[in-house]
């Protein structure tokens, strides 16, 4: 089989008077298949006033949700001044979360239009008791000196 030029040849063959210049090819294509398409502005960073943000796709096979980070124009290089959510809400980056983002109600009310979040799902601000607990013990495996630094 041809490619897409070799049918439009083929069309223009058959009345070229009565086709002229535009031909126009309608293709059915099922919705399931559609909504399945990868988003081409996934991992682009994009600008919404004075925030940039982007949106990265899920990865089932390394546990990662669809997530969204976002900062100011200056930090875009700077991942311990962005911050991230995932689509369930939770934080996405455990480690470097700018809890002090100048505009960070901002950033939550952009995270929600973006991700279409309702006003029932919570954006966590705080890093999760589990994830603490994890850094606490991550911190103290190999070292002879303890300490802890607590974002509020």
């Amino acid at each position: 089989m041809g490619d897409m030029y070799d049918l439009i040849d083929k069309l223009r063959k058959v009345n070229d008077e009565e086709l002229g210049d535009s031909i126009y090819i309608l293709v059915r294509v099922p919705k399931e298949l559609i909504n399945n398409l990868p988003d081409l502005t996934e991992s682009q960073w994009n600008q919404h006033k004075r925030l940039l943000y982007r949106i990265d796709p899920p990865d089932p096979s390394l546990g990662v949700q669809r997530h969204i980070h976002i900062t100011n124009k200056q930090h875009i290089s700077t991942k311990a001044k962005q911050v991230s959510w995932n689509v369930d809400g939770s934080r996405h980056e455990k480690y470097s979360f700018n809890s002090s983002m100048k505009g960070l109600e901002k950033a939550k009310k952009l995270t929600r239009d973006v991700l279409n979040l309702g006003q029932d799902v919570v954006l966590e601000k705080e890093m999760p008791e589990k994830a603490l607990n994890e850094s606490i013990h991550c911190s103290f495996r190999d070292s002879d000196m303890y300490s802890l630094t607590v974002v509020i």
